[in-house]
């Protein structure tokens, strides 16, 4: 039970038949906040919470918040012993993880929130939306923070104003370090393997993945970096920063990306430098318009 003066302590709830039962994967970090942002509509009972490592210092907040949901560290073990009380799903785990979780999901007929990027690779995505489209009944959303923003909602306003427009090409930065690992490019082999924390589901974290043995620059957020686990600086920042336009200016998906510029990167991670060019169908007249991401964080 939340105490009426917490961080979401007053909360005008729905009525009970209103609300939906929802059951939260990956309760640490990027997950914990959605888990809020859902329960702070009203809308929801959080009747349960999943991480592979449950009993983590970045899990309690949430455990705290919602003493009464059940808790598990597999989801499969969650959706079999309490699907019937499960009307809905937030996945906020890492990319590689996404997929087999939502499409259990979506088997069991349960109405689907997953944090962007929506899948690892481009058949899992096309997958996903193959199985979304047969079943209409249920709600399926891809989370991205900015859509409910002030600059989302800025740009639109200018858009539809006729400040914006007959664009032809965009640039989108980004030059922070923030989730990379300073591992030099030369390295041959995956990093050592560490003793693994007691608290974590080592086997289980890494889902389909090759096998890696741990070690703490694979988890909690440093899997961003690696090919087997995240999507690189175009997953995690190119979903954020060019989002926006494609959304309101119409365009299509991509007809040619060229990787213009890679430095930093070897067999195992992606580069430290990146800079992309992407050519994109439009709905508009235009027959294609350019998109230039940079990253660089040395």
């Amino acid at each position: 039970m939340l105490f009426s003066g917490s961080l979401l302590g007053q909360i005008a709830f729905a009525a009970p038949n209103e609300r939906v039962n929802l059951a939260c994967i990956g309760i640490g970090f990027r997950g914990g906040e959605i888990i809020k942002e859902l329960y702070k509509t009203g809308l929801c009972n959080v009747v349960a919470l999943c991480d592979v490592d449950i009993g983590a210092k970045h899990t309690q907040e949430i455990l705290h918040m919602f003493p009464h949901a059940k808790r598990y560290q597999d989801f499969r073990k969650m959706f079999d012993d309490i699907s019937s009380e499960i009307d809905a799903v937030s996945i906020g785990t890492p990319d590689f993880s996404h997929f087999a979780i939502a499409m259990t999901a979506l088997d069991l007929g349960k109405h689907v929130y997953v944090e962007k990027p929506l899948a690892h690779t481009f058949l899992e995505n096309e997958l996903l939306m193959k199985k979304a489209a047969k079943s209409p009944k249920l709600a399926t959303q891809m989370g991205n923070q900015g859509h409910s923003e002030a600059n989302y909602f800025q740009f639109k306003a200018w858009k539809e104003a006729g400040i914006i427009k007959d664009v032809t090409r965009i640039d989108a930065h980004m030059n922070m370090p923030r989730r990379w690992h300073s591992w030099d490019p030369q390295i041959k082999n995956f990093p050592e393997a560490e003793p693994i924390p007691e608290t974590l589901d080592w086997d289980l974290w890494q889902m389909h993945t090759m096998g890696h043995t741990y070690n703490k620059d694979f988890v909690n957020g440093q899997w961003r970096c690696w090919y087997d686990f995240g999507m690189g600086a175009l997953g995690d920042w190119g979903a954020h920063i060019l989002d926006t336009a494609h959304e309101f200016l119409e365009m299509g998906l991509p007809t040619r990306v060229e990787a213009v510029k890679l430095e930093g990167h070897n067999s195992f991670f992606f580069p430290y430098v990146q800079h992309h060019k992407i050519q994109l169908s439009t709905k508009e007249k235009l027959s294609s318009r350019g998109c230039n991401l940079v990253r660089r964080i040395k």
